[in-house]
């Protein structure tokens, strides 16, 4: 007979805490998928349109915004990334969001599981494997997809140098000649480059997965059994 624990929720705290921070690393990859992921800012004083004219860097498009000070309503334009020769950034900021996607992926069954643990539907896996000890393992396999998914950016500045360097000089990408194909992040005079939202919400989702990896290996609510069980449970 099936019995379900509305009240485990309130009473395993440290299942719930781990609950709560799996969320909360969803929904921010969530939102750092739908951002830049690099962008570059040129500032110009000169009049008589002063303002800053910004590139964001996302998978599907590069978006320039142009935004004066004047108060006139930023202006946005697509630049599209097959008319520069920067397929090695491209495939960069394609990996970015591939892990990312794969921790979300891998996070949505822990929600599942830890949700069919919490309620007592089901505490083992076919072949009498402790659900939860699953669980923790694939808390711990997200966190390195998305420390994956960082780290992969650091290989930036060598694509924009193939740009800037490119045989066709209609394809190159001239915005990062001296700047962000010599550094990942910085300044030079009025230019500024470095990580876009989408980076550092992901950056920040990663030391929150770690807490949620942490928990559960070093705190646990007296009903969670890792144990095999003697005879499969019914459910």
């Amino acid at each position: 007979m099936l019995f379900v624990e509305w009240s485990n929720f309130g009473k395993n705290k440290w299942t719930t805490l781990v609950f709560v921070l799996v969320i909360i690393v969803w929904g921010m990859l969530i939102a750092g998928m739908a951002t830049p992921w690099y962008k570059i800012t040129v500032r110009n004083d000169a009049e008589p349109n002063p303002g800053e004219y910004s590139i964001y860097f996302y998978a599907p498009k590069i978006l320039a915004v142009t935004k004066l000070d004047k108060g006139d309503e930023p202006s946005e334009n697509d630049l599209g990334w097959d008319g520069f020769d920067l397929t090695k950034v491209h495939n960069i900021i394609n990996t970015n969001l591939a892990f990312a996607a794969l921790a979300w992926l891998t996070l949505l069954a822990v929600l599942v599981m830890t949700f069919l643990v919490q309620v007592n539907i089901a505490r083992f896996c076919p072949g009498g494997v402790s659900m939860w000890l699953i669980t923790k393992i694939m808390i711990a396999v997200a966190a390195l997809l998305i420390l994956i998914c960082i780290a992969v950016q650091a290989g930036l500045p060598g694509g924009f140098k193939d740009s800037t360097q490119a045989d066709n000089p209609n394809r190159r990408f001239t915005q990062c000649d001296g700047t962000c194909d010599d550094s990942w992040s910085g300044s030079e005079g009025n230019t500024k480059w470095g990580p876009g939202t989408g980076w550092i919400i992901t950056i920040v989702s990663f030391f929150v997965c770690i807490a949620a990896a942490i928990v559960p290996w070093v705190l646990k609510d007296g009903d969670i059994t890792e144990s095999t069980p003697k005879s499969s449970p019914a459910v």
